[in-house]
Order: C-alpha cells, then sequence, then structure tokens
C-alpha cells in the first residue's frame, strides 16, 4: 500500500510542475515489485545489525558465565602446596612393640585350655589367654586336731530318735484301704497296701488274723495291731 501511494504521489507532482508536459506513467511495476517481488534490500539491512549484536552480547554472556563458574567450583591449587601423602603402614611385630606389650602372650588353641581346664590348676581360660597371672585358690586351713571327736553324719542319724534306722526296728507301716465282709461266712476280704488279702495271710512280716466290718487285727513280733479304716499302723 505504501509504494501504491507513493506512486500516486509521484504522479500528482509531475503532473503539478508547469514546464514539462504531460506524460503517462505507468505504476505497475513498483505494485506487482511490491506485492509479489522481493522486499527492498535497504529494508533486510535495516534489521540484521541489531539481530547479530543482540547475537553476540548473548554468545559472550555465555562464555564469561562459564568461566566464572568453573574457577568458582574448582579453585586453583596453591603454590608450593603438594598433595598429602598416605602414610606407610606400620609393622606392629613382636620387636618393635615396646617390652611390655611384646610380653602379653598370644591365645593359646582351644585344646591347649581345655587341657588345664581338666587338670584343675584353677586359673580361668581369660587369664590364661590374656597372659595375666592366674589366682589359685587358697588353701583350706583345717582346724586343729583336739581331744574331742565330732559325731559324723551317719551316727548323728544313728542316734537321732525317730530315724529311719529306728522306724525299721518298728512296726511296719501298714494301711486298711477296703473290707469285703459278710456276716456268718469266711470268705471275708481285705485291702491293705492296695494288696489283698484274707484271715491267714501276711504282709510286711504282719499276720492277718481277724477281719471285722469296719477294722481288722494283725500279729507281729507276738504284738496285737488294729487297723481301722484309711488309718495307718506303724
Amino acid at each position: 500500500m505504501s509504494s501504491i501511494l507513493e506512486a500516486l504521489k509521484k504522479l500528482e507532482r509531475e503532473r503539478a510542475l508547469p514546464h514539462q508536459k504531460e506524460k503517462t506513467f505507468d505504476i505497475t511495476p513498483e505494485i506487482l515489485q511490491d506485492s509479489d517481488g522481493p522486499r527492498p534490500e535497504r529494508r533486510i539491512k535495516s534489521w540484521r545489525g541489531p539481530v547479530w549484536a543482540g547475537a553476540g552480547v548473548v554468545l559472550c554472556l555465555l562464555v564469561g558465565g562459564g568461566v566464572f563458574w568453573r574457577y568458582q567450583t574448582s579453585p586453583p591449587p596453591m603454590a608450593g602446596t603438594s598433595p598429602p601423602t598416605a602414610e606407610p603402614a606400620r609393622d606392629y611385630s613382636a620387636e618393635s612393640l615396646p617390652p611390655a606389650a611384646a610380653g602379653v602372650s598370644r591365645p593359646a588353641p582351644a585344646k591347649a585350655v581345655s587341657a588345664m581346664g581338666a587338670e584343675g590348676t584353677g586359673s580361668t581360660p581369660g587369664a590364661e589367654m590374656a597372659g595375666l597371672p592366674s589366682k589359685k585358690p587358697e588353701a583350706i586351713q583345717r582346724p586343729a586336731a583336739t581331744g574331742k571327736t565330732i559325731p559324723t553324719a551317719a551316727q548323728s542319724q544313728a542316734v537321732r530318735p525317730g530315724s529311719a534306722s529306728v522306724r525299721t526296728s518298728g512296726v511296719p507301716s501298714l494301711k486298711l484301704i477296703g473290707i469285703a465282709f459278710e456276716e456268718g461266712k469266711g470268705n471275708a476280704l481285705v485291702i491293705i497296701n492296695h494288696r489283698t488279702l484274707t484271715e491267714g495271710e501276711s504282709i510286711l512280716g504282719a499276720r492277718v488274723e481277724k477281719i471285722f466290718s469296719d477294722k481288722v487285727y494283725l500279729s507281729w513280733q507276738g504284738k496285737t495291731i488294729e487297723l481301722v479304716m484309711g488309718k495307718s499302723a506303724r
């Protein structure tokens, strides 16, 4: 549209001049060149300069930022300093150790420890393994012998009243559990110490003499023993 307006203005100016003859101006090429043809060179050059200038500024900023970031993250090493060297491994052998540490004995094998425990030395396995002096049990001091005799356990048990040895010479332990009795019949049964007996049979040296409905009489070493239901005789 601008080229059309310029062509019209040019035509008006040519017509306004009096000393020139009328001429016919053809503005078709200019209109076609503006609508279909490429733009003039002067318009292209007008925007190329700022674009290239902006691209150069952006590139400079990127390069400068990358260099600055690199120097900030990894500062250069200081002059005159060397990287730390690894300390060589020390030899902790028995020769280099002090006398106190060299004197400590190493732990003995399991068989040696068990053998020492079997001999009854009284030392703990931990003390032997650590090389420490073992503590032996002190000898038990026995009292000095006097004129008095101390009764032993067997003697005290023999003289103790009501003990087992005295009880064996007494009445045997008998307990009446049950009676099967019928009046006028001689087939009465009695259960003593979970054993069924009749008249004339014996248990623990005691002989059943007479069976009644609620009690039983036994004879033992010339003595008569009476057993009542649920009670024991000693």
